[in-house]
């Protein structure tokens, strides 16, 4: 028995000396395996939620602001950008760290942070969940202040002037628990129903430019996937307007009274979704049964001409030519004239702007037309908004505008933000400039892969856009800018007389390998004459 009284009073000294003799272990002293930015729970005044609402800052003290690790850094700017506000108003400047934990690692939810894009954290994913395509917000997601969305730029000095509003004398930050600021989806992609994709992904958001939105989608989709999503847009009251299958590619399109949906599920599984106000693009000739025209008196032979060019004024005089057609003092550029069997005309780019040029095309035009004072453009297709392809519009259109007439333009000029990085300089905004006093009221299709157009005798089969090599291809998809402009060209096939003409515009190589990606073996890609893209140098 004294031996048991022994041990149990030396236990006793033991256990007191573990409970109370190391006294409590701090913060510094807590043994993890999370990595050295992955917070651990701090005490209120440095950040966490209060009865009065969230600190950002409190008594000299800011909390961390959390990026997506990796992508093109747009994330890491942002909230580098945001830790230099904030910095400027309190004169404590918030830690930038990326999302990175290490295998079995997690954070801390009850830490007030400030999350920037689409984190790994769970809050970043219940904000996006939560947000209609195409919005923007910034709102608190239990601890974290979560910035998501496609236009966060915009809401940042908003931001900023809320957090000025609520500095004190201290130069503390609190903000309420129930701070939000919303930019609201656009139109188009709060009318389409939401994509549920057996990933669970949630698709990133783009803006292509004329008011049309992508939605694209970084991992495979199945045929599940799409022909679902086909049904969902049914359901909401769209009916589908065409359906088109290019080798293993599938497309459709679906329209409502006021929406235009286009969807691609590409032979590599991937799926993007456009939509557009259907008032922005003219959709009529993708129907055969639209392609009305006198094909009794249609017998004209078809023609195809290469113009040649001259890239400015000066150089006329030097010119032995001026019927239009290739000398030896022609340059680069690109302009090709198709005569259609009811004599109308199909054009294919056209040339710099220059005088000269217009006169040489619209020489070409009375020459081929029936009746030279009836010139008619059946279609006029612009691959891409550099100036020696889209420049023509200008000088053509001011001089000939009111000498033809124009029935449709086709072409896909992207956002300027995507293509920020590009050498585009101002030609398309002249390009622009020149449609809306030119070329007033003549319909206009944002042209998008596997679109069809049925005019006169000719077929033309759209195979790429830059929307598509975003949905196949990392180059573009991990920034979401483009840095090789050539890429942005439109890539088709015009059938005309059991023939087939492959059109390249300037594609460059990546546009080529999505092209040999998507369509080789295809049958797709088989045609009888083909177009060097780039003019012969750095295509594909």
């Amino acid at each position: 028995m004294k031996v048991k009284s022994l041990f149990c009073a030396l236990l006793l000294v033991v256990v007191s000396v573990l409970l109370f003799g190391c006294g409590p272990m701090s913060d510094g002293e807590k043994k993890t395996d999370r990595p050295d930015n992955t917070d651990v729970e701090t005490e209120p005044e440095t950040g966490n939620s209060q009865s009065d609402g969230f600190a950002l800052v409190r008594n000299g003290v800011a909390v961390r602001i959390v990026h997506p690790l990796g992508g093109d850094g747009t994330e890491r700017i942002l909230a580098e950008k945001i830790a230099g506000y904030i910095g400027s108003m309190t004169g404590v400047t918030p830690e930038v760290s990326d999302d990175y934990l290490k295998n079995g690692a997690s954070y801390n939810k009850k830490t007030v942070e400030i999350l920037i894009g689409n984190t790994g954290y769970s809050e970043s994913e219940t904000a996006y969940k939560e947000l209609a395509y195409g919005a923007s917000a910034i709102r608190f997601v239990g601890n974290k202040l979560v910035f998501v969305g496609i236009d966060v730029d915009d809401l940042v000095l908003k931001f900023v002037s809320a957090c000025k509003k609520t500095m004190d004398a201290g130069k503390n930050i609190v903000l309420p628990s129930d701070f939000r600021l919303e930019i609201a989806a656009p139109e188009a992609l709060r009318a389409i129903p939401a994509v549920e994709v057996g990933t669970g992904e949630y698709p990133s958001v783009l803006y292509s430019g004329d008011n049309c939105y992508q939605l694209k989608f970084s991992n495979p989709v199945t045929e599940e996937d799409y022909t679902n999503y086909l049904g969902k847009l049914e359901q909401a009251g769209y009916t589908r307007y065409t359906e088109n299958t290019l080798g293993k590619n599938r497309f459709a399109t679906y329209t409502n009274d006021s929406v235009a949906v286009s969807i691609a599920l590409t032979a590599r599984s991937r799926m993007t979704v456009l939509a557009e106000p259907l008032a922005n693009t003219d959709l009529t000739m993708l129907k055969p049964e639209n392609n009305n025209y006198d094909k009794a008196n249609a017998s004209q032979e078809t023609l195809f001409t290469m113009l040649g060019l001259l890239e400015n004024q000066t150089t006329r005089d030097k010119a032995a030519d001026d019927t239009g057609y290739l000398d030896d003092e022609t340059v680069n550029g690109m302009s090709f004239i198709v005569r259609l069997s009811d004599g109308s005309f199909l054009i294919n780019d056209g040339g710099h702007s220059s005088e000269w040029n217009a006169d040489r095309l619209y020489a070409v035009l009375r020459q081929q037309a029936p009746n030279p004072d009836n010139i008619v453009i059946a279609a006029w297709i612009v691959t891409h908004a550099h100036g020696d392809h889209v420049g023509i519009l200008t000088s053509f259109g001011k001089k000939y505008g009111e000498s033809v007439t124009v029935e449709r333009l086709i072409y896909n000029f992207p956002d300027e933000e995507l293509t920020k990085s590009a050498d585009c300089g101002d030609s398309k905004a002249e390009a622009i400039t020149s449609i809306k006093a030119y070329f007033k009221g003549v319909p206009v299709t944002k042209a998008h892969a596997g679109q069809c157009f049925y005019i006169r005798n000719a077929k033309i089969t759209i195979l790429n856009t830059l929307e598509l090599m975003q949905a196949v291809t990392n180059i573009y998809t991990m920034s979401s800018t483009v840095w090789y402009y050539n890429d942005c060209s439109l890539n088709y096939i015009l059938e005309v007389e059991e023939k087939k003409i492959l059109l390249l515009g300037d594609a460059g190589v990546t546009a080529c390998q999505v092209l040999r990606t998507l369509y080789e073996g295809s049958g797709v890609l088989e045609c009888d004459i083909v177009q060097a893209a780039h003019h012969g140098v750095n295509g594909g």
